[in-house]
């Protein structure tokens, strides 16, 4: 059965992917601050640091925007997996009535026609012992 809202294990691998990125965004704002190192003496090598900084923390903002929309797929994940479980266990109860209700029906029909027969067998056996043939 398919069930509504996705694969939360194809939701999961998409938080893995983003989380992936959040990574690669860090390792690069490391290569940003690395930058900023440098041997040089200056008004300008000044300002070269300080934007620098400004995108090394520019960087990570996004790595941490990147964390927060995979927390929230992980979230989205559970929460899915939560109500499909709960749509599911709903979807099973439903079939259960069902059979049970067929069953019962049957077992009624079944029982009618037993006893119609039953009552048919007397009627001819009646007839029989009546009848002068």
């Amino acid at each position: 059965m398919v069930l509504p809202g996705g694969d939360p294990h194809d939701i999961r691998a998409l938080a893995r992917r983003v989380r992936d990125e959040a990574a690669t965004v860090r390792a690069e704002a490391l290569l940003v601050r690395d930058g900023a190192g440098i041997a040089w003496v200056s008004a300008a090598a000044d300002t070269y640091r300080d934007r620098l900084a400004d995108h090394a923390a520019a960087f990570e903002t996004v790595a941490r925007r990147f964390d927060d929309a995979a927390d929230d797929l992980d979230t989205l994940a559970q929460t899915l997996e939560s109500r499909q479980g709960a749509l599911l266990e709903a979807w099973n109860a439903a079939k259960d009535a069902w059979d049970d209700t067929v069953d019962a029906l049957t077992d009624g029909v079944e029982d009618g026609a037993r006893r119609t027969w039953d009552y048919a067998e007397d009627l001819v056996g009646f007839a029989r012992d009546r009848m002068p043939w």
